[in-house]
């Protein structure tokens, strides 16, 4: 999920990764980040951090960078039209539901994928009243027991990913 740049050993993170409030990468304060946290009912919850700064990030034990906020308190935030395949994440007022989105584009069948704020209307019109653009181009992946992987590009290797274990 996180931005990343191609280094000599391999990958460089740009953006914050926060687990058990020890902070593993650097935050870059100029993209956002979606943190996770307990209430005071000790219900799991999630926020968008719209720059990630220390100060910002105390707020949350547990945050993955992404770009930028795409929908904030339910107004699309502007951007250049560019139409990619696209990872975004939104949630609802209370942070209680979060809505994955992925997106390839295959230029092939004529799609070309979605842009930000794109991006941000289809989470809107979900319920969502933020949402957070994540590393899209070709490291969008998804995988699922029912569709299997649905890649924007194959034999791509990606330094970070967003996933989620059931119990």
């Amino acid at each position: 999920t996180t931005a990343f740049l191609k280094a000599e050993d391999g990958f460089e993170l740009l953006g914050c990764t926060k687990f058990n409030n020890s902070m593993i990468t650097n935050p870059v304060e100029r993209y956002s980040a979606l943190g996770f946290y307990f209430n005071q009912s000790g219900k799991l919850r999630a926020k968008v951090i719209k720059n990630q700064t220390e100060v910002d990030l105390e707020s949350v034990p547990a945050a993955f960078g992404g770009y930028f906020t795409i929908l904030e308190e339910g107004e699309l935030l502007e951007y250049k039209k560019l139409k990619r395949s696209r990872m975004a994440c939104g949630l609802d007022q209370e942070g209680r539901y979060l809505y994955v989105l992925a997106v390839t584009s295959k230029r092939i069948l004529g799609r070309s994928g979605l842009s930000y704020e794109d991006c941000g209307a289809l989470l809107k019109a979900f319920g969502c009243t933020w949402g957070i653009q994540f590393d899209g181009g070709h490291s969008v992946g998804f995988v699922s027991p029912e569709f299997g992987y649905v890649h924007a590009k194959k034999n791509r290797a990606v330094p970070a990913a967003l996933g989620f274990y059931l119990k």
